[in-house]
């Protein structure tokens, strides 16, 4: 099982505060939260540019071979 996100006494708190069941929903969409970050930055790849185009605007560039045609 998973480390839970919050603690006990956060947990207690919720529960007192909203009632026992919303109290333990809301630690339950916590964990389920914390789980799907922990799954994301498992799969996270970085993404290097090969040659960074330096502010130029792709949809309009036009070689400099073909600009003399």
């Amino acid at each position: 099982m998973p480390k839970p996100v919050i603690s006990y006494g956060a947990r207690k708190a919720l529960e007192v505060q909203l009632g026992e069941e919303a109290g333990r929903e809301i630690a339950s969409l916590l964990q389920q939260l914390a789980d799907a970050v922990a799954a994301l930055e498992k799969k996270k790849v970085d993404v290097t540019p090969i040659a960074p185009l330096g502010g130029l605007d792709v949809l309009s560039y036009v070689p400099p071979s073909a600009a003399h045609e």
